[in-house]
């Protein structure tokens, strides 16, 4: 999938290529090792070509490159510089130049090695954190922690990694200990804590290191060119169309369950009275008849794969209530697959009266969060798809029965989205014309415009940005 999207600074191209499910549900655990799978080999391959051939800025995939990007990579991993020593960044120095020949031969072995030295370093020195949690701090003693590390040297032996992570703790300790709780429960508080973070490591899987590798090179080329896997593809594009097809029904991960964290008004899920906030899903089943799956300690991508689907579908729960007992038996309900509509980046408007001098005026605030359109049900022709651009449309109309004197659009922390979304919504405020240019890496220039005619609002117009603005 390759469509224009508008971001800050430039645009950028989302890949969803696939790289299989060959990985999926191989947990890391303990000291095991990660490998590369032979497609996402074949999916590096392709996806240096297109960088190569197809990207504006033309970046030569060169030793200067690879340098870049095993720097980068290495940040990615250890921003922070808690894990790796010095001596474990010279030993990977072989790659420094590696990597630009290794990416367009699809060797992914460099980057697993890399990621599974880190693996080995970060169960080491969290399980060191876990025994701390249970020690006594001295806090008359005079010493000083550096929060950010990040500019800092790599750590040259194991006492002085030590001496950091004995810091690190207790510094989470002091913290804790200033809100006025006992030392006990600080001590349970900082070691469930270091546990949660070795169980959440523990679900990465072969994919997460190589999206998070290939956005590493992407980023390289351009900060807005980006790898997708499919499951990211597809959560982007449920925030691009603001809607999606399941049950309604948000989850998280907690203590191995997966729980209901909220429920989508007008969702299957929300009519059925059937499931609610913070009951727990142990069980999945296709259909009527599909056998039952345990989703029991599964990362919570995989489980919203099993209960996501196509409209008009079944899927079967196994969900043990709120409320229920220790051991109680789950119970099952059967629910119905719809489309979903996701309310929460749609724009909202607001009225606020100003005073100058004798006179009182009204201004209409429309905050739009993002350009959001769902291109499949544009194409489809579905009369009800979700746009930017239409739900402003609405706003605008309302504004002006309230006989407003004014609007403000405050685009401010809007990151971007759809390029063609972005460019009807300007089309609301002028007749037709030119609205932006596009240079591909031919050198060619595009001109998209504006091809409605019609003038939707024509007053007084302000637009707040800041940083954070596309």
């Amino acid at each position: 999938m390759i469509k224009k999207f508008l971001a800050p600074v430039t645009f950028f191209v989302c890949f969803a290529l696939s790289a299989g499910n060959e990985a999926r549900g191989n947990l890391l655990k303990n000291n095991e090792r990660l490998d590369p799978t032979e497609l996402q080999s074949n999916v590096c391959i392709v996806v240096t070509g297109i960088l190569e051939k197809y990207h504006l800025r033309k970046s030569l995939i060169n030793d200067s490159l690879s340098s870049l990007i095993f720097d980068r990579y290495l940040e990615s991993l250890d921003n922070n510089k808690l894990y790796f020593l010095k001596s474990d960044v010279k030993q990977l120095e072989k790659y420094r130049f590696a990597l630009d020949d290794a990416f367009i031969t699809g060797n992914l072995q460099p980057a697993f090695e890399i990621y599974n030295l880190f693996q080995e370093r970060f169960n080491a020195w969290n399980q060191y954190a876990v025994q701390l949690t249970g020690k006594s701090f001295d806090f008359d003693r005079n010493e000083s922690f550096q929060f950010n590390r990040e500019s800092a040297a790599w750590p040259a032996t194991t006492e002085d990694l030590n001496d950091i992570w004995r810091k690190t703790v207790k510094s989470q300790y002091l913290s804790l200990k200033l809100t006025g709780i006992s030392d006990e429960e600080i001590k349970k508080k900082l070691k469930d804590r270091f546990e949660k973070l070795a169980s959440s490591n523990d679900q990465i899987i072969s994919d997460d290191v190589f999206q998070m590798y290939m956005n590493v090179f992407t980023e390289s080329f351009d900060p807005h060119t980006n790898y997708f896997l499919p499951i990211t593809s597809d959560n982007f594009m449920i925030g691009m169309s603001q809607s999606l097809e399941g049950i309604g029904a948000r989850l998280q991960t907690e203590n191995e369950y997966t729980k209901v964290v909220e429920i989508i008004p007008g969702g299957p899920a929300f009519k059925s009275k059937l499931i609610f906030a913070n009951d727990r899903i142990v069980g999945v089943a296709q259909g009527e008849t599909g056998q039952w799956v345990d989703v029991i300690g599964w990362r919570i991508d995989e489980v919203v794969k099993l209960i996501r689907g196509p409209k008009e579908t079944r899927v079967r729960l196994q969900v043990l209530k709120r409320d229920a007992m220790p051991g109680s038996k789950p119970e099952e309900i059967l629910l119905v697959r719809d489309k979903v509509k996701i309310e929460e980046q749609a724009p909202r408007k607001e009225v606020i009266t100003l005073h100058r001098g004798n006179k009182h005026y009204k201004i209409g605030v429309i905050s739009v969060l993002s350009f959001y359109l769902d291109f499949e049900g544009e194409q489809q022709g579905d009369p009800d798809f979700k746009s930017t651009t239409k739900d402003v449309k609405k706003l605008i109309a309302e504004l002006k029965l309230e006989k407003v004197d004014g609007i403000i659009i405050d685009l401010r922390n809007n990151g971007g989205g759809s390029l063609a979304e972005a460019i009807n919504l300007t089309g609301l405020f002028i007749p037709d014309g030119p609205v932006v240019q596009i240079k591909n890496a031919t050198g060619s220039i595009e001109i998209q415009k504006d091809e409605d005619k019609d003038l939707y609002y024509d007053g007084p117009l302000g637009i707040l940005i800041n940083r954070f603005s596309a």
